[in-house]
């Protein structure tokens, strides 16, 4: 069986969420689409990475170490933005000091329906800086994010 790879650009979208009801961290279709899309103007995403951190664990009886699962975490993750020339409305949703969910979808555009797959990360804008270049680039700002809970990966939209 050949494996399906894809490009994210062109497959992925990203929204931005003030709230999810559900406990499990599943959004509905209504939130979803009440949520901002952040997809239009980024140029970059880095982070978003849950891993765990092994732990090792050494026998006397043995020359080798082996290890265990240890504790999971995530590091913090930046979304890099377009700036626009007369207004960003997205500067005042991703404010600094915002509790938000970053909703990510792998592989589909558009709107997400009841059992579309996304993970979920609830985060805190931890900074908005604006790096200012006389290179040859478009105007940015960067959206730093710190994730203080567990990400709900692999979610099915709820109805």
């Amino acid at each position: 069986m050949a494996e399906l790879k894809f490009f994210r650009r062109g497959k992925t979208q990203i929204r931005a969420l003030a709230t999810i009801a559900s406990a499990t961290l599943a959004p509905t279709a209504s939130e979803l689409a009440a949520g901002a899309d952040l997809s239009l103007l980024l140029h970059d995403v880095k982070g978003f990475d849950y891993q765990n951190k092994g732990m090792p664990v050494p026998n006397l009886a043995t020359p080798f170490t082996g290890n265990i699962p240890g504790e999971d975490t995530a590091a913090d993750s930046v979304l890099g933005f377009y700036l626009q020339s007369t207004t960003n409305p997205l500067r005042a949703t991703l404010a600094k000091g915002t509790s938000i969910y970053i909703v990510i979808c792998d592989y589909k555009l558009g709107a997400l329906v009841a059992a579309d797959i996304v993970d979920v990360w609830p985060s805190v804008v931890a900074g908005v800086p604006k790096p200012i270049d006389m290179a040859s680039n478009p105007a940015q700002w960067n959206c730093m994010l710190s994730h203080g809970a567990v990400p709900g990966i692999d979610l099915a939209v709820l109805a």
